[in-house]
């Protein structure tokens, strides 16, 4: 046997040159193959054996020169050319942040924003359930998180809603019903203060953070500096044992061992950049002018809470709970 090694190489492709791709035989020559067809492509699926003296080719090179193993590519032909679906994997924001997005369905749109710390991912299980009840579900991680770039900037709140606001608009997004866990909640109130509430049509805050965190002089009901700085140092020295320390506020009682670490593996899998800087903002940002400019519904279930109810929020920090259907917002 020839030493060398094992490549997986999955393609398919027309070839590169446009004309005859040559292919290796058992022999270690060369045979031309006629050109094919248009429509016809060229499978490289399994195990590749690459000699020694190919390793470190790069995967365009070893596949528009054959399979110098010797094992014959499969070929699959088509009788029909592939259809050019323009898809919108990602956004680009103005400072040239990538954003990953999920775009489901077809129908009114519905708009997820992740919590502190968490990707578009924590919404997997809610999303499929709403498409198939023919809503459109819009799903980004946050700069620095999931799938999405890492600038090392940008983890303050108006920047976020740069963001967001550049989601809303490339996809043009309108009569938006949006779904904030927790720190995003101060995202959409800053957002409808800006941008105002033309495309947005209710709101729906699950355990939310805002008016303001941080105890201040006329806010005397607040976090105290030093518990909430004093935080930021244990999540700073080790996240993981943070997260493990404090994860059943993070669920009900009656969820899985799994799902539990499905959650932990999503937060410390984000740029503890962004950890450290969001936490930061969502703890220190106050929103009670953000607040004041609210015209439209609004649906907050605190955290913990299993009875729903619509709240008119008022910026002095009280909320006036009346009784509302969530078919009614």
């Amino acid at each position: 046997m020839i030493p060398g090694r094992q490549r997986r190489l999955h393609s398919s492709y027309l070839p590169p040159d446009g004309g005859q791709t040559s292919l290796c035989d058992q022999r270690g020559g060369h045979q031309k193959r006629a050109k094919p067809d248009r429509h016809e492509a060229v499978d490289f699926v399994g195990l590749a054996f690459v000699p020694d003296k190919f390793q470190g080719r790069d995967r365009g090179e070893l596949e528009a020169g054959g399979n110098r193993g010797g094992i014959e590519p499969m070929r699959r032909t088509s009788t029909q050319p592939r259809k050019k679906e323009k898809v919108v994997h990602a956004i680009e924001t103005s400072d040239g942040t990538q954003l990953a997005i999920k775009d489901w369905g077809r129908g009114e749109p519905i708009l997820f924003l992740a919590g502190w710390s968490l990707s578009s991912a924590i919404w997997a299980y809610n999303m499929p359930q709403l498409v198939d009840a023919g809503y459109r579900c819009i799903a980004y991680d946050r700069r620095g998180h999931g799938r999405s770039s890492d600038p090392g900037k940008g983890y303050d709140y108006d920047t976020l809603v740069g963001d967001l606001a550049t989601v809303v608009e490339e996809l043009n997004l309108k009569g938006i019903t949006v779904v904030a866990h927790s720190m995003a909640g101060g995202e959409v109130y800053r957002y409808l203060r800006k941008h105002g509430d033309a495309r947005i049509k209710r709101v729906v805050i699950i355990a939310p953070i805002a008016p303001f965190l941080l105890r201040t002089e006329d806010n005397p009901h607040g976090v105290p500096e030093a518990l909430l700085a004093a935080r930021k140092r244990q999540i700073g020295e080790d996240f993981p044992k943070w997260v493990d320390d404090n994860a059943d506020p993070w669920v009900v009682k009656e969820t899985s061992q799994g799902i539990s670490r499905w959650i932990t593996n999503i937060l410390v899998s984000t740029s503890m950049k962004a950890v450290l800087d969001l936490y930061q903002a969502y703890t220190h940002t106050d929103f009670r002018e953000d607040i004041k400019a609210v015209k439209i519904p609004v649906l907050q279930i605190p955290r913990g809470s299993r009875r729903l109810g619509a709240c008119r929020l008022r910026a002095n920090d009280r909320l006036n709970d009346f009784p509302l259907q969530v078919r009614d917002l």
